[in-house]
């Protein structure tokens, strides 16, 4: 129930001892509602204070009971009695120290509940002690229990405000500590009446223990669970999220309402029966009450980590508070454990015994919480006192008992009020690791404790020493702290004093000290100095210091005031409270790129350049923007201009002008001081989007006018200003007149300053929020986003937001600056260059962007790795981000995994909704406070899981969102000629392998690379010949719908026209082997004929019969090729169910199969010559062998990196025979050129490669096999060779030499070989190396070597000039009966050199060349 009563503005005591009042920014109460049980303050404050003092009933057990029957019964001695004290305080010690993390991260509800129940356990067993030992044990782990101190503390601290969070703590602190005095009237009551019922001694004060802690311990514990409350917004781990969205009221009243209205019911629901007369008040912010907005109020308990315990222990306002906590609680401690034994000592007597004695602990009773100034004071007195009192019993044979009484008296309420102003200091220090803070100062009062017990154990006589001991260590520490000269609740307040914006000082000076702690004046907070910021460090050049000249007094711009790649790089912005999405961190880059050299754009992010080297039009890769979160670092900003940045340095930055005119009653120049000196500051996160994000998608489709910008040219940020609004009422545009703003910049550019306008009607209206900035992300804009002063339009494209701005004027018509213009799609580039008219007119001026998403994650060419062997049901996160335009809200984010036949709804998250939970003021950002928007000016991100076994079987993903106004993102793509706007579905390609292991490997394609980069399943499909405006995935996509005919690259047709027949899978799988058939597109073909012909030899048929060879023929195959396949068409394949097929493996281990692409990826590269590098693979494991015969090839596939396409050739490795975990390539590149722009489509690949990157290999193929040591095995002829003739042109080596060292490293063969290499220069020569060893190692008579070369050096050894018959019949052996010749080189050399010359020397070319 929400309503609302006159009231004088202020709470009435009696008031707020009865209902809860709520601070709305955190959700805190700024009173002590003690009386009420009827909301979750009241019963959160009491159960706290309980929790603490039932914890004493058993952890101060011992000590009423202790000086006389436990240590009778036990035959303790003195000394034992001390140590047993010293055990109990360790283990509290301890404990406190570790209950601080856990509620910071658990909170203290939880804690206080489970170490109630925790200590229960060694209580119950205190009746079994019959040892010193066993009371040492026991005594240690009933120690536990004062760690409730920590609970207690923290979680008043979490329920209630700064202003009465130090009362909360101490009252609370003070009852609970009251449970140390009452502990000693139960304990000494209950053993007297259990001794009256006939109990002895011996039995009487264990079962003292079972009677009294045990059941009031689990049932405090119960309770807390039961009907306590973690948090005021609930949960402990929803402890962020903050409360403000409060209505407004008016300045004499408050808003009354129902606490359940809150949301913070306890479990069990005590405020059941319907009642409504539960109140809780929530006052209003007016000028009248300032609120002051401290760290305590945005406060977070964090989970502990080394670097925050680092930073807090090295805090002052750690400990200040902790040792004066040690010299009076633990003075309490120790006085508490030992004053009852000290006095039955001292004044044993037929009428003194441990009854009246323990009577003393009553003095706990006394503590109350008093005023911070009072700390100091206390401490000193307390040590005076006690001074006092040990030369008293030192000098007084037979002291007084009524001295000793009065004198404790005074000492308990000076230590106790000294306690009090402790427990009300704590919350102000570290609030945001409370508990941690409470831990600390709680562990140093038992560290004291520890201490003074140790002066009472070995001080035990003269009885008055150990007084006076501890009284002189009281006054050196009151001492110490006063000579610190720092309080710690001053310096929390000195704190809380920065973050207040200046023109509020005088305000909340004059503000009644309700507004903090009502024990505290403002004495020390008016004390602050104010002195003024001075951002401008001014400069004659950009990094040069500033001259005092240009000092200029700026309260809150961003210090200094000069971007921060030209100023103190390591600069972040203010942190902002941790309900909020957090700042990234800047690490702007600071070093100037090379290519940036000579050209005014002379800083560099590492973004991706869309438009070469000047101007500098940039944005991130999308996954790297993805992942810097919400807020975007400026270094990965997208960047828009369009010509040179403007070097503005320290002095022009100063002395910056912006000038409003035209159509106005007053027209006016405001500098940046006067702008914030003038308007109030504002902070809004608004998402800038580039009209041209995704044009690249339409620049592949159709060239446009524009560059192409991929999917990254989007970002958000914190930007810091005035209203735009604000400076239009200042100025009062002339009514009917006025109907547009013109902004223009500051640039330089051929034809004016670049500009653009807005309707009058939206920018004076701050719904729009439109914004004059100069700080972006809490730091002064960066040179390339419009330092020192830009436009802030949010929801609209980001031309819009003109940098540099120079000029406001208001007008009658709109920009005449060229204007960013969505055309008709008829229009095209060449005519909207000629006819002008298109870009002036008004119906097509674009200004509120349209929805669009995009997808990020999986980013392009990410890898996903699926185990189909496992048990695990794993998923994958799809996620990424999704805008609107105006201010509004994307409502939705739908996921196609069957390429848009059926779509499903993702997960969005709003970040940007958290700023609206709390209103925040700082003197950088000014008021960010989005509470009462209901605008959405950000993006937001969306995820859809989804299971593996689900994404292998999708082909592509596709992405589309709607906004509130039900815009959609089409199908279709609109092309024109700028570009702009595209929002087309965003799709995503998978491709699917298999490797090694086995495992299925989906590799994601986007459709384009951002710039000039090439990639993206848009380019591939184009060079494929596919309409890419209706792009169709994978094979399930083709029977989608109709769509464009297959491809068939340069429109050859693969089939003959009178070929009907139908070929089963039953029929393909039963053909013979030896007689292939393999399907193509869809076809099958009978490569039998063919064997003999083919260039790579009738092994690369026969490797695919019986399968689809679709990918791989296409892959190596020219149109030539196709050509001859149609020859060998003999049917059309009709698909059946089929099956998947089995893993084959090796019994040996061996990698290769013959039937199954397998991944390796790329260890190592190594220059070799001029154009031809090594590449060394790395198999899956280290141990496994290749499993490729000598003499045998291997297929090599891989995907071009700029193209998408899938490119595959075969390859002869030149790893050594035997070598284990690699294989080794030697590939010769033949890179784009002039004369061959497309270059070599496989080595351009390779050339792309990067360590890491992965191939796929598959073979062993080839009709070729040296089985050694003098056996060949050809066309399945084994055959044995004794002369051996070898020929290879270039890069043909490598099949040669894999024969040629099988031949020469086996001792056993007497086989004789002959190699020439053709080449064109001495540099082209590969492995010249090892053949020169193994022609010097073997020498003429077994291995004869020769070279021969277009280009020769001045003096050259060997033969000049091309392959010929001459030099064949001069370096080749005879033909024989046990003779062969291999042969790898080009086609050309082969066929018209090799042949024909070796038929001239009588070489039979049929029965003994193998071609490799």
């Amino acid at each position: 129930m929400l309503s609302a009563t006159p009231h004088s503005g202020t709470v009435s005591t009696w008031h707020g001892l009865r209902h809860p009042v709520i601070n709305p920014t955190n959700k805190k109460c700024s009173t002590i509602p003690i009386f009420s049980l009827s909301n979750q303050y009241s019963r959160n404050f009491h159960l706290s204070w309980i929790g603490f003092f039932v914890a004493f009933l058993s952890w101060f057990a011992f000590s009423p009971l202790i000086p006389d029957v436990i240590k009778t019964d036990l035959k303790l001695t003195s000394e034992e009695v001390g140590n047993s004290n010293i055990v109990s305080l360790c283990a509290t010690l301890i404990v406190r120290v570790i209950s601080g993390p856990l509620v910071d991260r658990y909170g203290p509800r939880k804690v206080m509940a489970y170490l109630l129940i925790i200590g229960a356990i060694p209580s119950g067993l205190a009746g079994t002690v019959s040892t010193v030992h066993g009371l040492y044990t026991i005594r240690f782990f009933i120690g536990i229990l004062g760690g409730t101190f920590v609970s207690c503390q923290a979680w008043n601290t979490a329920f209630f405000d700064k202003n009465v969070v130090g009362s909360a703590n101490a009252l609370g602190g003070g009852w609970g500590n009251a449970g140390g005095g009452f502990t000693f009237i139960i304990m000494i009551a209950l053993f007297n009446q259990l001794l009256a019922d006939g109990l002895t001694p011996h039995v009487a004060w264990r079962a003292a223990f079972a009677i009294v802690p045990v059941p009031i311990l689990l049932s405090v514990a119960a309770a807390t669970l039961a009907f306590g409350t973690d948090h005021p917004v609930g949960k402990w781990s929803d402890r962020q999220k903050a409360v403000a969205a409060v209505p407004p009221t008016s300045d004499d009243q408050v808003t009354i309402f129902d606490d359940r209205d809150l949301n913070t019911k306890p479990r069990g629901d005590i405020e059941k029966g319907g009642k409504n007369d539960v109140q809780t008040t929530v006052t209003a912010v007016t000028e009248k009450r300032i609120d002051i907005v401290s760290e305590l109020d945005t406060a977070v308990n964090k989970p502990l980590t080394p670097d925050l315990a680092y930073q807090i222990m090295a805090n002052p306002l750690t400990w200040l508070p902790a040792l004066a906590y040690a010299t009076t609680f633990g003075y309490e401690l120790a006085i508490d454990a030992n004053l009852a034994n000290v006095l039955y000592t001292l004044l044993k007597s037929p009428t003194f015994g441990q009854t009246k004695a323990g009577y003393f602990g009553l003095k706990n009773l006394l503590q109350v919480p008093g005023k911070k100034y009072l700390t100091i004071a206390c401490g000193v007195a307390q040590g005076l006192l006690s001074l006092g009192l040990g030369f008293y019993i030192d000098n007084h044979t037979d002291p007084s008992l009524a001295v000793i009484i009065v004198l404790f008296v005074i000492v308990a309420i000076f230590n106790e009020v000294a306690n009090g102003v402790n427990f009300s200091l704590v919350p102000h220090c570290n609030p945001n690791s409370n508990g941690f803070m409470s831990g600390i100062v709680g562990a140093m009062g038992n560290l004291g404790g520890i201490l003074f017990a140790i002066i009472f154990r070995f001080q035990p006589s003269p009885a008055g020493k150990a007084f006076w001991i501890s009284g002189v260590i009281g006054i050196g520490n009151g001492y110490y702290v006063y000579i610190s000269d720092v309080s710690p609740f001053t310096t929390a307040l000195r704190a809380v004093k920065t973050m207040i914006p200046k023109r509020s000082v005088e305000q909340i000076s004059r503000t009644s000290s309700s507004s903090l702690d009502n024990n505290s004046s403002f004495s020390e907070f008016d004390s602050v100095a104010t002195t003024p910021l001075t951002p401008f460090t001014a400069s004659p050049s950009l990094r040069g210091t500033p001259d005092s000249m240009y000092h200029k007094v700026q309260d809150n711009l961003p210090v200094p005031f000069f971007p921060a790649s030209l100023d103190q790089p390591e600069r972040n912005g203010p942190q902002l409270p941790q309900y909020f999405p957090q700042l990234p961190n800047n690490v702007t880059p600071t070093g100037v790129a090379e290519q940036d050299l000579g050209t005014p754009d002379n800083w560099n992010p590492e973004l991706v350049r869309l438009t070469g080297k000047h101007p500098f039009n940039s944005e991130a890769r999308l996954g790297v923007l993805f992942e810097a979160g919400f807020l975007t670092p400026a270094h990965l900003h997208f960047v828009r201009n369009h010509g040179a940045v403007p070097q503005v340095n320290h002095e022009m930055a100063a002395n910056w002008t912006i000038r409003v005119h035209g159509l106005v009653e007053q027209e006016v120049m405001f500098t940046l001081q006067e702008l914030q000196e003038r308007f109030p500051i504002v902070t809004l996160p608004v998402t800038l989007a580039c009209a041209g994000n995704r044009r690249k998608e339409q620049n592949v489709v159709q060239k446009t006018l524009g560059f192409s910008w991929g999917a990254a040219g989007v970002s958000t940020a914190l930007w810091t200003g005035v209203y735009l609004a604000d400076i239009l009422d200042y100025v009062r545009p002339i009514r009917r007149q006025a109907k547009y703003v013109v902004f223009e910049g500051g640039d330089n550019l051929p034809n004016g300053p670049y500009g653009t306008s807005q309707r009058l009607s939206w920018a004076a209206n701050k719904d729009r929020g439109m914004l004059i900035a100069w700080a972006m992300n809490g730091l002064p804009l960066e040179p390339d986003h419009g330092f020192p002063v830009r436009v802030i339009v949010p929801g609209q494209i980001g031309g819009r937001s003109v940098k540099w701005l120079r000029h406001i004027e208001i007008s009658d018509r709109e920009s005449q600056h060229h204007d960013n213009k969505m055309l008709p799609t008829q229009v095209m580039p060449d005519q909207a260059r000629a006819e002008k008219h298109w870009w002036y007119d008004p119906r097509y001026i674009i200004t509120d962007l349209n929805v669009n998403s995009a997808i990020a994650r999986p980013d392009h060419n990410e890898k996903l790795y699926i185990d189909k062997t496992s048990d695990v049901i794993a998923s994958y996160p799809i996620r990424g981000y999704a805008y609107a335009g105006g201010g509004r809200r994307v409502t939705r984010v739908e996921i196609s995994l069957d390429q848009g036949e059926t779509w499903t709804l993702a997960n969005i998250k709003y970040p940007e909704d958290l700023f609206r939970e709390a209103c925040y003021q700082d003197p950088v950002y000014g008021s960010l406070d989005l509470t009462e928007r209901d605008t959405s000016f950000c993006w937001c991100f969306w995820t859809f899981d989804v299971s593996h076994d689900i994404l292998a079987s999708c082909d592509a993903l596709m992405v589309r969102a709607m906004d509130e106004s039900l815009g959609f993102q089409q199908r279709d793509m609109y092309w024109h000629a700028l570009g702009m706007m595209n929002n087309w579905w965003f799709r995503v390609a998978i491709h699917k392998t298999v490797n090694d292991d086995g495992k299925i490997v989906l590799q994601f394609e986007h459709p384009t690379l951002a710039g000039t980069a090439p990639g993206g399943w848009m380019e591939r499909m184009k060079v494929a010949g596919e309409d890419i405006t209706k792009p169709v995935f994978g094979e399930n996509g083709k029977y989608l719908r109709p769509r464009a005919p297959k491809p068939q690259s340069d429109d050859v047709c693969l089939t003959k026209p009178d070929v009907n027949r139908k070929i089963t899978l039953a029929e393909l799988k039963a053909q013979n082997r030896q007689q292939p058939w393999f399907v193509v597109n869809g076809e099958v073909y009978d490569g039998t004929p063919f064997l003999k012909d083919h260039p790579g030899g009738g092994d690369s048929i026969l490797l695919v019969a019986g399968e689809d060879a679709s990918e791989d023929f296409f892959a190596i195959h020219s149109a030539e090729g196709k050509i001859k396949l149609a020859e060998h068409h003999i049917g059309t394949f009709v698909p059946g169910i089929t099956q998947e097929k089995p893993i084959i493996t090796h019994s040996d281990g061996s990698f290769l199969e013959r039937s199954r692409w397998k991944c390796v990826r790329l260890c190592d590269i190594k220059q070799i010559n001029h154009d031809s590098y090594l590449y060394r693979f790395a198999l899956p494991e280290a141990d496994q062998p290749l499993g490729l015969p000598v003499g045998q090839h291997v297929f090599v596939r891989l995907r071009r990196q700029d193209t998408g396409e899938m490119v595959q050739r075969a390859y002869t490795p030149v790893s050594q025979q035997g070598a284990v975990g690699f294989i080794d390539f030697l590939i010769k590149l033949y890179l784009p050129s002039a004369l061959t722009p497309t270059g070599g489509k496989m080595t351009t690949g390779f050339h792309q490669l990067r360590l890491g990157d992965s191939v796929e290999l598959k073979g062993p193929l080839g009709s070729f096999i040296w089985e050694g040591p003098s056996t060949a095995l050809w066309k399945e002829i084994r055959m044995t060779v004794k002369e051996i003739g070898m020929i290879c042109g270039g890069s043909g080596i490598t099949p040669i030499l894999q024969v040629l060292r099988s031949i020469l490293q086996n001792t056993e063969t007497e086989t004789r070989v002959w190699l020439i290499s053709a080449n064109k220069t001495e540099e082209d020569i590969l492995c010249r190396e090892e053949l020169d060893t193994l022609f010097a190692t073997h020498g003429k008579e077994r291995f004869k070597l020769h070279y021969t070369l277009s280009v020769v050096p001045g003096v050259w050894p060997y033969s000049v000039g091309r392959l010929n018959g001459v030099l064949l019949a001069e370096h080749m052996p005879r033909p024989s009966d046990h003779g062969l010749i291999l042969v790898c080189g080009p086609d050309a050399m082969i066929s018209h050199t090799v042949k024909p010359g070796l038929q001239n020397m009588g070489w039979d070319v049929e029965k003994s060349l193998v071609v490799f």
